[in-house]
């Protein structure tokens, strides 16, 4: 029980750390597309429709 509340405490202070390196890598990620990050919200939505139409109109 000790070790799982120091694994927390140590995310808790490196918090800003991984936030950091999460950003970097979403940024790193979609660089390329021509929507970058917005493709990251696009997409599912894009599935979702699509999901809706093939299964809930048929």
């Amino acid at each position: 029980m000790r070790a799982i509340i120091e694994i927390f405490k140590e995310q808790i202070v490196n918090l800003p750390k991984i936030s950091k390196l999460a950003i970097y890598n979403m940024k790193s990620q979609y660089a390329n597309h021509y929507l970058g990050i917005f493709w990251n919200i696009l997409q599912p939505v894009l599935q979702v429709i699509i999901y809706y139409i093939v299964f809930g109109l048929g």
